[in-house]
């Protein structure tokens, strides 16, 4: 008896411990699963914010034109280089006169593709509407070169909107990728990104790093 009693009491404080690590268990779990509730609605938290930046940001720079393509060079004359480019492709000066022509400084980050290349020259136009009207017209003029405006180099030069980093960096990873998802075209209109599998697909709308097929 006295050892059936013995293995009872065993029996019984093994119980308690396990009752008891069971607890503990359990209050792990649950402070696991308010750890990752707080955790996702930090990082929800943290991409609203990203957002709401980056549309500020394009708030500031969305009547930007960004040319590149243009040879650097030491003393030069960036408003004139702008009204060589204007008259090339038979837009009035006047229309887009800009209120600011200068050059921005690169730094050399590999997720936006930019290493190595030469500074652009931004122009600030009047309105989003004079920057897109002055884009079209450079499309329909066609390609145009350095050497069209008095530079001895044939790099051609390119005229589009002004991005964000942000945008940027979703629009390198979209063209990064696109071949290799089977996706035909990436592109950016308005500082939004997107790419589309085909002429007659439906594009998608490329908002964050998630977004990109994979």
């Amino acid at each position: 008896m006295q050892a059936v009693m013995k293995v009872i009491e065993s029996q019984n404080f093994i119980s308690h411990q396990f009752d008891s690590q069971k607890q503990d268990i359990d209050f792990l779990k649950d402070d696991n699963i308010s750890i990752h509730q707080t955790i996702d609605s930090i990082l929800d938290e943290n991409k609203q914010l990203r957002n709401t930046l980056n549309k500020l940001e394009y708030e500031t720079v969305k009547q930007d034109l960004e040319v590149r393509g243009v040879p650097y060079v030491e003393n030069e004359n960036l408003d004139d280089i702008f009204q060589k480019i204007a008259t090339k492709i038979n837009a009035s000066i006047e229309m887009y006169k800009p209120s600011q022509v200068y050059r921005v400084l690169l730094k050399s980050h590999q997720d936006t593709g930019e290493r190595n290349q030469t500074p652009p020259i931004i122009v600030k136009l009047a309105s989003q509407t004079s920057r897109d009207e002055f884009i079209n017209l450079k499309k329909s003029f066609g390609q145009l070169t350095a050497k069209d405006i008095g530079y001895s180099s044939t790099s051609q030069i390119f005229l589009g909107e002004r991005l964000t980093s942000s945008t940027k960096h979703l629009l390198w990873m979209a063209r990064t990728t696109k071949e290799a998802t089977g996706y035909k075209y990436a592109w950016v209109k308005h500082g939004k990104v997107f790419m589309r599998k085909s002429d007659t697909s439906k594009p998608l709308q490329i908002a964050q790093i998630s977004d990109v097929p994979h």
